[in-house]
């Protein structure tokens, strides 16, 4: 019993129920135990088909109460259903959109210092020791980055003092040669 009127149809069909038990079942019970057929024939004919149609009434109406809140609690899920399944749906297609821009913002956060690394590479290469190098980023990338600069400073500075020693032997040596 779900509901005030459940309970009051519930009522009112065990009231019915006991007055046709009461009203019309025992009393032809009895007379047929007692073997008076003739008596008990009319009391079933008058009584018993009246309470039993009141009380088949009021059961009617309980199973239509129960049919129709059966069916409007059917409808209520359904709508839940409905809604929970929209919402799942756009929190998927937000979880998406964030995983693509996410991922788009993380694939230039990582393929642009290793771009740089690579072009201040090949400037090493080519002999350029003078490349811009953003030290900014303290990640690992970064860290390389920074590396990268040591290095590039470095190798400038030795390579610059291999040039002043080999000038400096070269005027030695032609110093030398003039004698």
């Amino acid at each position: 019993i779900r509901s005030p009127k459940h309970k009051a149809l519930a009522e009112e069909y065990a009231g019915l129920r006991k007055r046709f038990v009461e009203d019309a079942i025992k009393p032809i019970t009895a007379l047929m135990a007692e073997g008076k057929w003739k008596e008990a024939s009319p009391l079933y004919a008058q009584t018993a088909r009246v309470r039993y149609e009141e009380a088949a009434g009021k059961a009617g109406d309980i199973l239509k109460f129960l049919e129709e809140s059966a069916r409007k609690e059917n409808e209520d899920a359904d709508a839940r259903y409905q809604s929970t399944r929209l919402m799942v749906g756009a929190v998927i297609a937000i979880s998406m959109l964030f995983s693509i821009v996410f991922g788009i913002l993380l694939i230039r956060r990582i393929v642009g210092p290793l771009e740089q690394t690579g072009t201040i590479s090949q400037g090493i290469a080519g002999g350029n020791y003078r490349n811009q190098v953003d030290l900014t980023d303290d990640t690992e990338v970064g860290r390389v980055l920074q590396g990268l600069q040591m290095m590039q400073l470095r190798l400038g500075f030795d390579i610059n003092e291999a040039r002043r020693v080999a000038d400096e032997t070269t005027r030695v040596k032609i110093a030398l040669d003039n004698v």
